[in-house]
């Protein structure tokens, strides 16, 4: 009895091992080129429930890994799936980023230092 749960243990260890193997070979092959933490709405109602999370624009993708726990507003882009990235401006929000994907779906960004991550979106998108 206590072999077989000492190899179910052993098999549990090796499992997870590769797991994370595979997700540190992931990140390898797609490195962070520029991060910054931001908020992200879903509409205008939602000002006072913003989800704060970082942005990572990497090699390929563009990626929101939002800072609660649930997960919710959590979103991963190829730059080749964006159709453009707008900047936005208007008294209450004055540092507005848009960015509209092939299914025409907008997502708000609103963070200090818009014309970086702009300038890097629209420089990997185009190359």
């Amino acid at each position: 009895m206590k072999k077989v749960m000492l190899k179910s243990w052993v098999l549990v260890f090796v499992l997870l091992f590769k797991y994370e193997f595979s997700l540190a070979q992931d990140n390898e092959s797609n490195p962070i080129i520029y991060s910054q933490k931001i908020d992200r709405m879903e509409n205008i109602l939602e000002v006072w429930n913003a989800n704060r999370g970082t942005l990572y624009l990497r090699e390929s993708t563009v990626e929101f890994v939002p800072k609660n726990t649930n997960g919710r507003g959590a979103f991963e882009l190829e730059y080749e799936d964006i159709i453009s990235v707008k900047r936005r401006f208007s008294l209450i929000f004055p540092n507005r980023i848009f960015i509209i994907d092939k299914n025409y779906s907008k997502i708000k960004i609103f963070t200090y230092k818009r014309r970086q991550i702009i300038d890097i979106i629209r420089s990997k998108m185009e190359g």
